[in-house]
């Protein structure tokens, strides 16, 4: 049975202060009495337990900050929690950080599409079976048969997208600020998206908006790496609309922790 449970797990990250960032004031400590570094701890995310059970379609969102893209890669299996445990039954495929992540620059692009589908479980003769639909819908074509490295940005989304998506998922956790590339590509790849999402039992995806009460049957709401409200998406929604009314346009005026993962993912290269 597909399932996602987590018990009171915290990311806790261990930053420098600023001053230690900058070099003119190390450099001038340098040459005075040796100053020790100020290390400030960063609870990305803060004791927080969940359980997602199979046919879940879940929502997360929350001000930048708040540790969205941190708890994504946390379900995925993709960053260990500093405290807690994470279970996670079931084959999980993830749609996250930038558009060459995953891909190995040094092979070319078919030698991706087969070492991609090993680590994601699949065996080698699957992969090679999808070569051509995968080169097809890429729009690669015969670059597959070049380094990674010699592709554009946008090329490279392409190339991941198609990858993962011709796949079938049990638990998908995806960014809704993952780039699909160019305009053009993104046309025809929401529906494969939409497929590909409908393959799946469990999903999970971050919103940097609200526009996610249609494709889901919960929201969490993440403040300041905890669940400040879970439940029916419109409400959630609405809550966390007259929070940032109320409340949010001051709080994001004050400087706030960033979450090391939340960041513009936007992709418009060919």
């Amino acid at each position: 049975m597909t399932r996602i449970e987590l018990n009171r797990v915290s990311v806790v990250y261990d930053l420098l202060s600023v001053s230690d960032y900058n070099l003119k004031r190390k450099i001038l400590t340098g040459l005075g009495r040796r100053r020790r570094a100020q290390h400030t701890p960063l609870h990305a995310i803060n004791n927080l337990s969940l359980e997602i059970k199979p046919d879940s379609r879940v929502g997360l969102i929350g001000a930048n900050g708040a540790g969205k893209s941190t708890l994504l890669r946390v379900m995925a299996g993709a960053l260990p929690p500093t405290r807690g445990r994470v279970q996670l039954d079931g084959k999980v495929f993830s749609l996250l950080g930038g558009s060459g992540t995953g891909l190995d620059f040094g092979l070319s692009g078919y030698e991706n599409v087969i070492l991609s589908g090993i680590l994601l479980g699949e065996k080698p003769a699957t992969m090679r079976s999808k070569v051509d639909e995968i080169a097809e819908f890429s729009g690669l074509g015969e670059r597959l048969k070049n380094p990674v490295s010699s592709y554009s940005s946008g090329m490279q989304a392409r190339l991941r997208f198609s990858i993962l998506t011709s796949l079938s998922p049990e638990i998908l956790i995806m960014d809704e600020g993952v780039a699909t590339a160019d305009a053009g590509f993104a046309t025809k790849a929401t529906a494969r998206l939409t497929n590909f999402q409908d393959k799946a039992s469990i999903v999970v995806m971050s919103s940097h908006g609200t526009k996610m009460t249609d494709s889901t049957d919960m929201v969490i709401w993440l403040d300041q790496g905890q669940i400040r409200m879970a439940g029916e998406p419109n409400e959630v929604v609405s809550s966390y609309l007259t929070w940032v009314e109320d409340e949010g346009s001051r709080a994001m005026t004050i400087p706030q922790f960033a979450d090391p993962f939340d960041e513009d993912r936007s992709n418009t290269d060919g």
